[in-house]
This record gives C-alpha cells, sequence and structure tokens, in this order.
C-alpha cells in the first residue's frame, strides 16, 4: 500500500500529512545560547560565509555547499557533531559527542582544516555547485545586521513541505512587521531547467501546495517558519532588530532565481511556458509568479547577490527583460 512517502504527488492525502517543525528544543537553544555549545555558535556569528540553520531537531552550519557539521541530539540523547565525509571524497560520516564545552570548542578548533579539506574536494557531493550559489545568495540577503541588509531577507534553505522542496524562504521587508511570505527556486543550470524538479514540476509543487484543503498547509507553514525566525532572532541568526511579528494573511509569492545563467537563451522559452501553464492553471493567474536574474554570481559577500526590489519582475517584465539582447 503506497503511502505519502512513496506515492506519486498527484495522490497525495493532505489531510494525514503531518510535519516535524523546524525547530531547535528548549535544551538545545540554552545549550547555544549560554551552555557549552556557545563556542560553536559564537563561530558562526564570527563567520560571514558559515551559515546555520534550523531542522526538525538539529541544526546544520552550511559552508561552501555542503555542511560543515550538522547538530544532533541534545533532547532526549548526547549531543552529537556529524559531518558528512563524501564531502571531502569519502564514504561514511564522522561522528563526535558534544558533551562539554571542551569538546564543543575542540570541533570548532578543528573547522580550518575541515573547510579547507571541503575547499580542496569542492566538486565532492551531490548538487553541490548548485547549493553553493543557493547558500551565497542567502549570505548576501541573510539580516544577521540590518546595516547590511538589503530590500528582502532570506531566512531559511533547503524547505521541504509535504515533499514540496523550495530552495530559499524569505520576504520583502517593505511589508514588515507581517511581511509576505516567499518560497523561492534557485535555477544555475540548462539541464535543471527540464524533467524531474524542473521549472514545470515547481509550478505543480507551488500550485498544489497553496491550494491544498482551501489553504491549510500554508497557514501550517507560514506558522512554523514564523517561529524559526523568532527562534533566529533570539539565537543571533537574524537582527534582533529585523521588524517581524508573523506574517501577513497574503498568499506567498513563488520567487524564481537565475544565478550564473544567461536567460536570454532560447532553451528557458518552453520550461518558462511550462511553468505559467501548471501555475495558471491552478491558481487563475500569474500575480503570484515572480522572477530574478543574478547574471554573475560571487561567494555572497559583496551586494552582488542582494535581491533589490525594483530587480524583482512579474512574469510579463521577465519576458521583456530576456528579450533585451535578443
Amino acid at each position: 500500500m503506497a503511502t505519502n512517502k512513496s506515492c506519486r504527488k498527484d495522490e497525495f492525502d493532505w489531510s494525514s500529512y503531518k510535519k516535524a517543525p523546524r525547530k531547535l528544543a528548549p535544551p538545545v537553544e540554552a545549550a547555544l545560547l549560554q551552555g557549552h555549545l556557545h563556542p560553536i555558535l559564537e563561530y558562526v556569528h564570527s563567520q560571514p560565509e558559515v551559515r546555520l540553520d534550523i531542522r526538525p531537531g538539529k541544526a546544520n552550519l552550511y559552508y561552501d555547499g555542503g555542511s560543515l557539521l550538522r547538530l544532533e541530539g541534545g533532547a532526549r540523547s548526547p549531543f552529537r557533531g556529524v559531518f558528512d565525509l563524501g564531502y571531502v571524497g569519502e564514504k561514511g560520516r564522522d561522528v563526535c559527542i558534544l558533551d562539554s564545552a571542551a569538546a564543543a570548542k575542540s570541533v570548532v578548533d578543528g573547522f580550518a582544516q575541515r573547510r579547507r579539506q571541503m575547499w580542496d574536494h569542492r566538486h565532492s557531493g551531490s548538487g553541490r555547485d548548485e547549493r553553493r550559489h543557493e547558500q551565497a545568495i542567502a549570505r548576501a540577503n541573510d539580516a544577521r545586521s540590518l546595516a547590511d541588509a538589503g530590500d528582502f531577507v532570506i531566512v531559511d534553505i533547503e524547505y521541504c513541505y509535504a515533499r514540496r522542496n523550495f530552495d530559499l524562504v524569505g520576504f520583502d521587508r517593505a511589508g514588515s512587521p507581517r511581511p509576505r511570505l516567499i518560497y523561492g527556486e534557485l535555477k544555475c543550470r540548462g539541464a535543471a531547467l527540464n524533467g524531474t524538479s524542473g521549472l514545470r514540476d515547481h509550478g505543480i509543487d507551488f500550485g498544489d501546495f497553496l491550494c491544498a484543503e482551501d489553504g491549510r498547509h500554508v497557514e501550517r507553514s507560514k506558522r512554523e517558519l514564523a517561529a524559526m525566525i523568532q527562534q533566529k532572532m533570539r539565537l543571533g541568526l537574524l537582527s534582533a532588530d529585523l521588524a517581524f511579528e508573523g506574517f501577513s494573511s497574503e498568499p506567498p509569492e513563488f520567487l524564481v532565481v537565475f544565478a550564473h545563467y544567461d536567460v536570454c537563451r532560447p532553451q528557458l522559452r518552453t520550461p518558462l511556458e511550462r511553468l505559467r501553464t501548471e501555475v495558471e492553471k491552478r491558481l487563475g493567474g500569474l500575480e503570484l509568479l515572480r522572477f530574478a536574474d543574478f547574471p554573475e554570481a560571487d561567494d555572497g559577500a559583496s551586494p552582488l547577490l542582494r535581491l533589490r526590489r525594483e530587480k524583482v519582475m512579474g512574469s510579463e517584465q521577465f519576458d521583456a527583460y530576456r528579450q533585451r539582447v535578443l
């Protein structure tokens, strides 16, 4: 018998779906803030190229398209630090027990060597090149400090809900303190435009997600993400001065971001048409569809990948933009 994990997406049983929220248990948050894991949080604060993202009951320290450390346990089992050796061209996992401040400091002291190893094997691991761009865009729009914040804030990456995956999650600060939620998808390669996880499938996923059970799941996702943002603010991963109380009642927008890819290529025409067809079929229009283009990309340290309001385009505007050199 097929389950929600194995059935076709168009047969997904939304009424039975339950999702573990992206949230750290109170003991984990306390250990990071003022307990023996504080050296790990201090390291993230001091390294803008390292990003900590919250997962259900755990956290990932992302770096250079991979995970520098996955923090697990702490609520019902000892804290563990896990590193996937695939990022350095090997197999298996490197696991350490983080039961003291000395153990946490030892892990932090080893990050420099681990980062060099990851850099030497920077193309090892599935999908890492695209995730490198994803993390760079998130870094350029992370709002750790409002002095460096742009128009938009990226609050999470690699967000999954009911087997629907979104590369980026964020909002436009103009709507604060109750901004509209934005789910985003990143495309860096022509090969990723079609087939499984191509633009057409993303349009289906977004439309089905918004419509499922009259929007009940979108509201659940908003509550989950709002609570995660508040926790990130307490941890100093987002500025404490960020004006955020929760998401607005407006339906979320879907932002397709292109990075280091020539959007004027003819090969993009058909995937775009298929994306729009699926969105319009489900939502009755293209008002929630947005596009942004970064012809050049860096590591996110400069404003090059910063999302600006005037650069985020509607569907027709994006078509006109693509015609600029054709």
